[in-house]
């Protein structure tokens, strides 16, 4: 367990194991620190459970927050698109518990979205079929794009029937709602986040809505840095 978070460091946060461990000892003498200050108790075996669970969301909280507000070291810089996309999948799972997702970009032309990913990931062999036209306008994914704001699918009233393409690509989350993200940096947007929930997990998802727009922004920044990178090289 432990070498699968250290893993998670070193990918995502760009730390090395010593400097993850490092983090989670001053995380967890803060975490005392603080208990100590309020009084929390120490002794008892169900006081400590209840302590631990507590101290366990308050470090994922910390975490959130500490990631969104760019105080984390950035991922370093990707090589490939693939390793980009990589990242932003690694994150969605770590933040949201996201397993099952689709990162639509727009291509050269910004006429279409194509579905992109990487080796073993989710619907791998099926995303090169997976494009949406930028006219098709019943799509929720399209319009995600279009007004750079999240989208799900139940939200207001719906005066057209969905897209076949959100209808499908639904069908493969295996969901009941689709939750659309755009990934916008200043002023462009580059492409949406896609992913499913079933109905009863809808509240959940709009306590996190204003969490899951700052991803769609971070995750949009590290692919333009990853642009940039990439054309320094091939001018090199």
């Amino acid at each position: 367990r432990d070498r699968h978070y250290a893993d998670l460091g070193k990918s995502f946060f760009g730390l090395a194991p010593e400097r993850l461990e490092m983090a989670m000892r001053t995380a967890h003498k803060k975490l005392r620190e603080t208990a100590d200050y309020f009084n929390m108790p120490k002794a008892g075996e169900k006081e400590h459970s209840a302590f631990e669970k507590t101290a366990d969301l308050l470090k994922l909280q910390a975490v959130n927050y500490s990631l969104l507000r760019g105080a984390l070291p950035r991922p370093a810089k990707a090589e490939t698109q693939q390793q980009t996309l990589r990242l932003i999948h690694q994150g969605l799972d770590i933040l949201f518990g996201i397993k099952a997702s689709f990162c639509l970009l727009a291509d050269k032309q910004r006429s279409s979205l194509q579905a992109a990913g990487y080796p073993d990931c989710f619907g791998e062999d099926i995303l090169s079929n997976i494009v949406i036209s930028l006219h098709s306008g019943n799509s929720l994914i399209i319009d995600a794009f279009t007004t750079s704001e999240l989208k799900i699918s139940t939200d207001g009233k719906v005066d057209h029937p969905p897209s076949l393409a959100d209808e499908q690509i639904k069908s493969l989350l295996d969901s009941q709602v689709l939750i659309c993200i755009p990934m916008t940096a200043g002023v462009v947007t580059m492409g949406v986040i896609v992913f499913g929930i079933k109905q009863e997990e809808l509240p959940n998802i709009h306590k996190q809505k204003k969490r899951l727009e700052q991803f769609g922004a971070r995750s949009a920044n590290t692919l333009c840095d990853s642009d940039q990178f990439l054309k320094k090289q091939q001018i090199q």
